[in-house]
């Protein structure tokens, strides 16, 4: 199954949710699931950091 980008719960669905567990694991809250990299790294750039938590953000803002 194809995976979105931003969708770091597994829900099909990109929004707030997946904007709280990234911003988690950010700041050290919560472990990444292993082979989650790709979801969580919104950014495409090799990190997860806190710009990834920015532009989900941002792209969330636009959407909903």
């Amino acid at each position: 199954m194809p995976f979105l980008f931003g969708d770091v719960n597994y829900d099909c669905d990109v929004n707030s949710n997946d904007y709280a567990m990234l911003r988690s694991y950010v700041y050290c809250q919560l472990e990444m699931p292993e082979n989650a990299n790709e979801c969580f790294d919104y950014c495409a750039d090799g990190a997860v950091d806190g710009f990834d938590a920015l532009f989900l953000d941002l792209y969330i803002s636009t959407v909903l």
